[in-house]
């Protein structure tokens, strides 16, 4: 099955592109899955819909970004049978639906909170009638801002009750040398939970010793990368060398030697990283950032997706 993963950073605003974070004291990623295909909605109406559950995160203060992690979003449009009216001389089509979003846990398929709204729309034809009735979910109903702090509270109650095991679990990954694993099952536990002090100050720990392994590598990537064009690609990676590692120098090196390739806004943003890294006040902050985006991306490259609940 075909997803489609957003990363919800509640609170925190990620900037272009996930590779340059904006700092907050809250981070939760929440996936939001979109099933490849429905008996009745085409493809320009499941990205319709798409495009409008997007909305309801962030017209309730919630910054959407590309991501994966193992707590998701997912709808449930039931369509049901349509109508025929009579309008003058036209006859309209009119079609009711019912439209669900769940937010679960997806490995123990845990629902953590749910809504669930109706909708209807008419048209000259049955197509049209559909159309109209996805063009209803109003992204800035109150429903919906209820539902995502409800989300949140239920949320950060399951972190609460995770928060020893999450724990023990990253100092096993730290253990084993599985670095960037702890960092994907620390980064996001959310700021109102008891353990998120000692989860920060875990990551911070379990960096130091990943800057040390990961420098020479993560050059090379970011090398890559730009030898692929991929500046954006690039840039990210290289905020993952931490500026006290020893190839950071040569890392910013190479990057500038890049910069007359680089577009208007990966320029702007490669300035904006340029001026953190030499503001010693910003360097736990770029640390903090580089720390979610390695789990965000460790979460990316080994999420497995078989969503068997998306009808």
């Amino acid at each position: 099955m075909k997803s489609f993963f957003y990363t919800i950073a509640l609170v925190a605003t990620l900037l272009a592109g996930g590779y340059v974070h904006a700092q907050s004291d809250e981070y939760l990623n929440i996936g939001l899955v979109m099933p490849e295909s429905h008996t009745e909605l085409s493809a320009e109406e499941l990205d319709r819909l798409q495009s409008r559950l997007l909305q309801v995160f962030v017209r309730n203060g919630v910054s959407a970004e590309a991501g994966a992690n193992g707590i998701i979003a997912y709808p449930k449009v039931t369509m049901y049978t349509g109508d025929r009216v009579q309008a003058g001389i036209s006859t309209l089509f009119v079609r009711e639906a019912e439209v669900c979003l769940f937010v679960g846990q997806a490995d123990k398929k845990a629902v953590f909170a749910s809504q669930c709204i109706t909708v209807k729309g008419s048209g000259k034809d049955d197509a049209r009638a559909i159309q109209a009735a996805i063009k209803q979910v109003d992204p800035g109903a109150s429903v919906w801002s209820k539902f995502i702090q409800s989300t949140k509270t239920e949320i950060a109650k399951y972190y609460e009750a995770q928060c020893p095991t999450l724990l023990a679990k990253a100092d096993q990954l730290r253990q084993t040398g599985r670095l960037e694993e702890a960092f994907y099952n620390l980064y996001n536990i959310p700021a109102e939970v008891s353990c998120y002090k000692d989860a920060s100050q875990a990551s911070i720990s379990i960096y130091k010793q990943y800057i040390n392994e990961a420098c020479a590598r993560n050059l090379q990537l970011a090398k890559a990368r730009l030898a692929a064009n991929d500046y954006k690609g690039a840039l990210r990676v290289i905020g993952w060398i931490d500026p006290t590692a020893a190839c950071h120098s040569e890392a910013m090196q190479v990057m500038n030697a890049a910069a007359a390739d680089l577009d208007a806004e990966t320029l702007r943003y490669w300035n904006f990283y340029k001026a953190r890294v030499e503001k010693s006040e910003e360097l736990e902050a770029l640390r903090i950032e580089a720390i979610r985006d390695i789990g965000v991306a460790w979460g990316q490259r080994n999420t497995v997706v078989n969503w068997n609940i998306i009808r």
